[in-house]
């Protein structure tokens, strides 16, 4: 830390999830302020040893309730004051409620990003304690909130409609990927894209679409196609992954992976079948970052137009959601046509250069901050 920098702290109450590089990448691109990440704890998968830049509170089950009542939890308080924050930034609407009476507290203004189930999912779709905390708090955090981050312009329209979020200092801002990293790292992987490879990336829950990425492969087998397919990712669709990897050769499950795995495998593969779609909660792709991160490793990826995704990909690489055979046909012209691939990517990464390159949208976060503790 420099003496002009001021400080944020970034509230994620696990810290380090597999699925949530985006919170870390943010933090490190910081310049004019020096992150300190808080937390209740780590997430049961993070194997990294304890470092600097980070606080975990531990507080009791009994104790962090109290926030449902919008009672400050005295072991974040505590952690939370020790950081000297000017500001601090929760991500997730839950989280920002469990985070929200200590900032009020140590009057520190609040900033939060909402990624899209705090908003789009209905309101009995979810029974953890958490969520029903945040149901009875949701209104007295938006009121407090200095800011309230959309990532996609998708979710603003929805916030906008929201109960609690009427009346809230809403803004759209994309949080972005390190694009000259993963072009650069994509580079040596080029070559590889002969074999035509198929990748999906990605959680295996019903949000994600397991079900119709399945019935693709199937399809295009039935009709000769050998093109290899990598999967990575797990949940709870995962004994439909384990089912098609015994029916045919060449299909390889990894599991759940490291990010860089992730954006091997992308920089790797001719196409990404990535069939997001409305979940039965509600819950729906509010951005699609991984959409982002496949055209800047030089991968296609086709999916349903749903949620914020057509607001990252080329519109030629998406079909109506939910309708299979319209996301079979794209798929076989995709990888049938590479002249027509590769123009779309290239199309793809020019924009997603121009517009989520986290190292452009770092710095607005930054003017963000500025905005509430001036």
């Amino acid at each position: 830390m420099t003496d002009d920098q001021k400080i944020v702290a970034i509230y994620r109450a696990t810290l380090f999830k597999a699925s949530e590089t985006f919170v870390t990448a943010q933090a490190k691109l910081l310049h004019r302020y020096d992150p300190h990440l808080v937390g209740c704890q780590l997430d049961k998968q993070h194997t990294g040893k304890q470092q600097d830049g980070f606080s975990l509170a531990w507080p009791s089950k009994t104790e962090l309730m109290k926030t449902a009542f919008g009672k400050e939890s005295t072991a974040l308080s505590e952690v939370l004051a020790t950081t000297k924050a000017t500001v601090t930034h929760a991500h997730f609407g839950p989280d920002a409620t469990q985070i929200m009476p200590s900032c009020k507290a140590l009057a520190i203004p609040l900033v939060v990003t909402l990624h899209g189930f705090d908003v789009l999912s209905k309101r009995h779709s979810h029974r953890s304690p958490q969520w029903l905390a945040y149901l009875m708090q949701q209104k007295k955090t938006a009121d407090y909130a200095s800011t309230v981050i959309c990532v996609s312009d998708f979710l603003y329209k929805n916030a906008r409609k929201h109960g609690a979020y009427k009346k809230a200092n809403l803004i759209r801002h994309y949080i972005g990927i390190d694009y000259d990293h993963i072009v650069s790292q994509a580079e040596p992987y080029q070559a590889q894209k002969a074999d035509n490879q198929i990748a999906f990336v990605g959680r295996l829950a019903p949000k994600k679409g397991i079900p119709d990425f399945v019935k693709i492969i199937r399809h295009l087998r039935g009709l000769g196609y050998k093109n290899p397919v990598t999967i990575v990712g797990d949940g709870i669709e995962a004994p439909l992954v384990k089912r098609l990897c015994s029916e045919y050769e060449d299909i390889t499950w990894l599991g759940a992976q490291p990010h860089d795995v992730l954006l091997q495998v992308l920089s790797q593969s001719a196409v990404a079948i990535l069939p997001s779609q409305t979940a039965s909660s509600g819950d729906a792709e509010s951005l699609g970052l991984v959409f982002a991160e496949a055209l800047a490793a030089g991968c296609a990826p086709v999916g349903y137009r749903h949620g914020g995704i057509a607001e990252v990909t080329p519109e030629d690489l998406l079909v109506e959601e939910k309708d299979l055979q319209a996301l079979f046909t794209k798929t076989q012209k995709i990888l049938d046509n590479k002249i027509m691939r590769d123009e779309l990517v290239t199309l793809g990464k020019k924009h997603i250069q121009d517009n989520f390159d986290i190292r452009r949208q770092t710095p607005e976060l930054e003017d963000i901050y500025d905005s509430t503790s001036s």
